[in-house]
């Protein structure tokens, strides 16, 4: 297999060459004729983004049109549709090493999928793994939600975020190399419950908190280093949560000599950037000397050689809790900072700039958030705060190789 382009992959399947490409949505397909079936020529999407799942897909497709046994895909495809979810729970658990998590992440994952079904169906865990795929949908989760109704709320939401572990991306990627999976979204993508705030525009804390935040953060530095790099990382490059998840020491990389941060789609650990919006952050020398030992390297910046689970908590549990004790009664503390970020940048550079700085799709996106903040002049004064920054030290244009 050797890829032609960014977006066409060749492969060999019994002797005969095939090309794998993209279509709408980002996944793959695969154009093949079949002297019965399909004489001029038939698209088969291959139903996922990642390459090499979509290989398999296709050289399991392939190898069935050429043995001409037709009904034997149609087999499978009816097959998967049945698929109950002990199935999934199975191989979820089988999973466990490839998904990285830990014996008990995934154990409390599984049991708390099963609560979810047992208490919307009105069955017990046998039942429940008898379920249907296709059962998981949204009328599902609204009885979940109605038989929970006297419950905490909140508690209820985690328990939900907890079930639908067991179907995330990196999961399904898994599921999908077996069989043909019924579409989950309804399931895997139904709305937590979060405060939603009536006004989502950035309001500026002051200098006073800012500058008490910063000189605590320095403080840890020593003590709490995993806190104080996700303070960094979200302060100054405004970055998400998700990002921050994700983010190794091989993302950053020299480009006309500078150190350059590349948030950009990585499939293959797997990481996709939101909206498909890839930047190139210039680092700066302060953020260069805190991550020097780790540039290049296929390493994790925060919380390295920690469980997937234990690095997560670092950044949405511990740091959050830093930083919400100078900044209570924020729905997503975290995100303060990267809004922050965004709010000096658009403060100093524009609201363009701000766009292309964090990532949004649409200017339109920058515009909600930042536009009303702007106008106050008063807001202004803590800007600078935080990691100040100046034009000639910033550049936020694509920085090509």
């Amino acid at each position: 297999m050797t890829p032609l382009t960014s977006d066409r992959i060749a492969i060999t399947v019994l002797g005969k060459n095939y090309r794998l490409f993209r279509v709408a949505g980002g996944k793959w397909a695969i154009r093949v004729k079949h002297r019965d079936m399909n004489p001029h020529g038939a698209v088969k999407v291959l139903g996922t983004s990642v390459p090499q799942i979509a290989i398999k897909n296709a050289k399991l497709y392939l190898e069935k049109l050429q043995s001409n046994d037709w009904s034997a895909m149609e087999a499978m495809k009816a097959r998967s549709m049945a698929l109950t979810v002990g199935e999934i729970i199975d191989e979820y658990r089988k999973a466990t090493a490839e998904l990285e998590l830990q014996p008990i992440t995934v154990t409390g994952s599984i049991n708390t999928l099963l609560r979810v079904i047992t208490l919307a169906r009105y069955c017990d865990k046998e039942k429940a793994k008898e379920t249907p795929l296709t059962l998981l949908n949204s009328d599902l989760i609204a009885s979940y939600w109605k038989v929970t109704a006297a419950e905490n709320r909140t508690t209820t939401a985690s328990r939900l975020n907890q079930a639908q572990a067991v179907f995330s991306t990196r999961a399904m990627g898994i599921y999908r190399r077996k069989w043909n999976l019924p579409d989950l979204k309804e399931f895997s993508s139904a709305p937590k419950l979060r405060k939603r705030l009536s006004d989502q525009t950035f309001k500026e804390f002051g200098a006073e908190v800012a500058g008490k935040l910063e000189w605590e953060a320095q403080q840890i530095r020593q003590t709490d280093p995993d806190t104080f790099r996700v303070y960094l990382l979200a302060a100054r490059l405004g970055l998400r949560d998700k990002e921050i998840v994700a983010i190794r020491g091989d993302w950053i990389e020299e480009r006309r000599g500078k150190w350059v941060l590349a948030i950009i789609d990585r499939p293959q650990q797997p990481f996709h950037t939101k909206a498909g919006v890839n930047r190139w952050m210039e680092l700066s020398q302060e953020l260069i000397d805190e991550f020097c030992t780790k540039i290049g390297k296929p390493c994790y910046l925060v919380a390295e050689g920690k469980s997937p689970t234990t690095r997560q908590n670092a950044i949405y549990r511990t740091a959050s809790a830093f930083i919400r004790r100078y900044l209570p009664g924020r729905s997503k503390s975290l995100h303060e900072l990267r809004k922050y970020a965004g709010a000096r940048i658009a403060a100093e550079h524009g609201l363009y700039a701000a766009k292309e700085f964090l990532g949004h799709a649409t200017i339109s996106t920058t515009e909600k958030h930042y536009a009303a903040y702007l106008k106050d002049v008063c807001a202004v004064s803590a800007v600078s705060m935080i990691a100040p920054l100046s034009a000639t030290n910033v550049d936020f244009r694509t920085i090509p190789k």
